[in-house]
């Protein structure tokens, strides 16, 4: 009722305002030219100026001032005639209404308000739109008295009927040629009424508005939930309910994912799936909070518009990346803001407490306010704040196409970000992990946005165009990257690697413990089987997804792990205490050099492998840590493949490259039945040990221009200088020359 109602009053003003055809509504009602939109504005200015208009000379007569009103409008006059008539007409004492007078108000069908010449207008609406309701309800009673058998069927026919035909009609309102507004029901006081919620919302959802939608409001910090306790706490990616680690919840505890139904996700996890590639990216828009599934930010294929999409992330909508403009070091404005916002998209960003109050306070309150970020819980009794930026695919989507869409800025856009999270990190207290781990998790992303770059530059480049077409957009958007060209960004072309166990005492005697290591191989062919193997393998990874518990590295990993990750899109972060790997990267493996095509393949959980990067970055060398396991093993009846990156930042820079051999985890047995018998969880490990930080050992690091070159170092490991890195740096190169007995001592 309450659509209806503003339906009609704004139908009825539009026909007194002449500045509209004749239809009161439709695709022909188009505003004139000659305001360009001003006549449209004048209709919700005195709509809105009615209902929220005061006949007491102690407040204002309206709480809106008419600006930007269109001229030719003939609202004007007649609002002032009926403010005239209603001031000169004589007051009467309305006589109270007998009994019967109230039966009878009751079975007749209720009027709306005139909404110029109605006193008290908004108290006038509130009622008539109660006693409409009440008298649709027995009507509905009646109407639907030989369904109530089929409940499912009923509520949905009900909604079309009554709700869906009323939001049409008010959403259709609005003009052609003008910018397409969102209408919002808010709904105060909304935690009074926590057991209607989920039923408000599941009628809401059903009705399916295009452009409407309900604003729950409530002051008290514990704002209701829209479902019940056991769908809150799914809905936080939790997989132990006793869980002190947990993925903060956003504000209403909103919850994600809900547009995927539980039949769409057995589909995809199912043994024999019939979804392909392209299916579960146009899937993506039904992933995070329920935003992005409006029509408003997808296209009618579920293509997202990332020029759209990026819009709810940066402050203000319109911002634009301006690579020649000057990151402010030690600040946090506008732009570090805009910027830190999208790194957060790419790559886990956890706040401390180590900086000042107020500038911590400041910063995350607007990270709250404008950039999406969620906040989980605010604390009464303390100055804690818990908050976060869970996984949402469609958004890390939108954020790595702003980073490529200019494929000849793609790198100066990471420099200005490298010089954001830098400069973060004293001033609001940026985590980049004791080890050095964020900053090898923004090397890899930006390694995969330069891969993805120099493959799809034509498609990202006309991506960014108005007339762009769609298959330029989708390829810009999901298009795969290979192993191998990840890998020639990151560290170097795999081909050229050596491939032989090192013997070179003085650059570190426990390095000779490499020789002992039965999984190291010296076999020349070795680096041809990985060239083979990463040619053949995809990448699909825009942003990291922090897990909350350990993934037991002996055990077998569940497949639903990578598929749930390549479906985001993402990668995994392990907690501080995940033995192993430190970052998780989905692999699909295909059986050619050739991209599989996302139109006919059907995703097959069982081609799925992964890249697992270990980061290490302490004194000595860590040669236990480097003969273990770096990644889980993995469920197949075929013997697997994956690829394990071993980084020892401490390491002296080897210009050859990485150092590549092959294990296998766990050792084959010895007699064809036990060989037979370990199939299922043995994986052929291609183990890479990268050492050092430099240009030499990161290639990514050598085409960096000052000021991102000389800040990078900082974002691996916690410190706050250049010289202690440096210092660590000689401390460690010292002691690992020294044998074992003084490194022990």
């Amino acid at each position: 009722m309450y659509c209806s109602a503003i339906a009609s009053y704004l139908e009825r003003l539009k026909a007194s305002a002449g500045c509209f055809s004749s239809l009161p509504r439709g695709p022909a009602s188009d505003i004139r030219s000659h305001h360009n939109g001003l006549c449209w504005k004048t209709v919700v200015y005195y709509l809105a100026a009615a209902i929220h208009s005061s006949s007491s000379r102690y407040v204002p007569h309206s709480l809106f001032d008419a600006l930007d009103l269109c001229p030719e409008s003939q609202l004007h006059m007649l609002a002032q005639q009926s403010k005239d008539a209603t001031t000169q007409a004589p007051t009467r004492q309305t006589p109270a209404p007998s009994s019967s007078t109230t039966e009878a108000k009751k079975q007749q069908k209720p009027a709306l308000p005139d909404l110029f010449t109605t006193p008290n207008l908004r108290t006038e609406l509130l009622e008539f739109i109660c006693d409409s309701a009440e008298a649709l309800y027995r009507d509905m009673c009646t109407e639907y008295s030989s369904a109530m058998s089929q409940p499912e069927y009923m509520l949905q026919k009900a909604i079309k009927t009554h709700l869906t035909s009323q939001i049409n009609r008010l959403e259709t309102c609005v003009p052609n040629g003008f910018h397409q507004p969102f209408f919002f029901l808010a709904l105060d006081e909304c935690r009074s009424m926590a057991t209607l919620l989920p039923v408000i919302r599941r009628i809401w959802f059903h009705a399916r508005p295009q452009r409407s939608w309900i604003l729950l409001i409530d002051t008290k910090l514990e704002l209701a939930r829209l479902t019940d306790d056991e769908s809150a706490r799914k809905s936080t990616r939790r997989t132990d309910r006793s869980s002190m680690q947990r993925l903060t919840q956003p504000f209403s505890t909103m919850p994600l994912d809900v547009n995927v139904d539980a039949e769409t996700r057995q589909r995809i996890f199912a043994e024999h799936n019939t979804f392909t590639l392209e299916d579960l990216n146009r899937l993506l828009p039904k992933l995070g909070r329920p935003l992005w599934n409006d029509q408003h930010y997808h296209d009618q294929h579920g293509i997202i518009n990332p020029q759209v999409v990026i819009t709810k992330l940066v402050s203000p909508a319109y911002w634009t990346w301006n690579i020649h403009q000057k990151v402010p070091h030690r600040s946090i404005d506008k732009v570090n803001q805009n910027l830190l916002a999208l790194a957060s998209r790419r790559i886990n960003l956890e706040l401390t407490s180590r900086s000042s109050p107020r500038l911590w306070y400041h910063f995350v309150s607007t990270q709250i306010a404008q950039h999406l970020r969620f906040v989980g819980r605010i604390f009464p009794t303390s100055d804690s704040i818990i908050s976060n930026t869970p996984s949402e695919p469609p958004l890390s989507a939108a954020v790595a196409w702003v980073f490529r869409c200019e494929p000849s800025n793609t790198l100066d856009k990471w420099q200005m970000v490298i010089q954001a999270i830098t400069s973060a990190i004293e001033t609001v207290g940026f985590d980049v992990g004791a080890q050095g781990e964020q900053g090898v998790a923004l090397l890899c992303s930006m390694a995969i946005h330069l891969a993805a770059v120099d493959k799809f530059a034509n498609n990202l480049s006309k991506s960014c165009l108005e007339s762009s077409d769609v298959n330029d957009l989708y390829s810009a958007l999901f298009g795969l990257v290979s192993v191998r060209d990840w890998l020639r960004n990151l560290i170097s072309d795999i081909e050229t690697l050596d491939s032989s166990p090192l013997s070179t005492p003085q650059e570190d005697n426990n390095q000779m413990q490499l020789e002992s290591d039965k999984a190291a191989s010296a076999a020349p062919d070795v680096a041809r089987h990985l060239v083979e193997r990463s040619d053949c393998a995809w990448l699909n990874f825009k942003h990291i997804v922090c897990l909350e518990e350990q993934l037991p590295i002996k055990d077998v990993m569940d497949p639903d792990y990578l598929a749930e990750l390549w479906v985001r899109q993402a990668a995994a972060q392990g907690i501080s205490n995940q033995p192993g790997w430190d970052l998780l990267i989905p692999v699909y493996e295909s059986s050619t050099s050739a991209a599989p095509d996302d139109r006919s393949e059907a995703f097959d959980k069982s081609k799925l492998s992964y890249i697992a990067v270990q980061v290490k970055n302490c004194i000595k060398f860590p040669t236990e840590k480097l003969q273990e396991p770096v990644g889980p093993r993995l469920a197949s009846s075929n013997l697997m493949q994956c690829l394990e990156i071993f980084v020892d930042l401490k390491g002296k820079a080897r210009h050859t490259g990485p150092v590549l051999s092959q294990r296998q985890h766990p050792a084959p047995g010895s007699t064809a039945e036990a060989k037979q018998a370990d199939t299922v969880s043995q994986l052929l490990r291609h183990h890479l040990l990268v050492t050092g930080m430099d240009a030499a050992t990161f290639p990514i690091l050598g085409q960096l221009v000052s000021p991102a070159k000389d800040q990078v170092c900082l974002l691996f490991g916690n410190t706050n200088s250049r010289d202690t890195i440096d210092f660590d740096r000689a401390r460690a190169a010292y002691v690992r020359q020294q044998d074992l007995a003084h490194q022990v001592a």
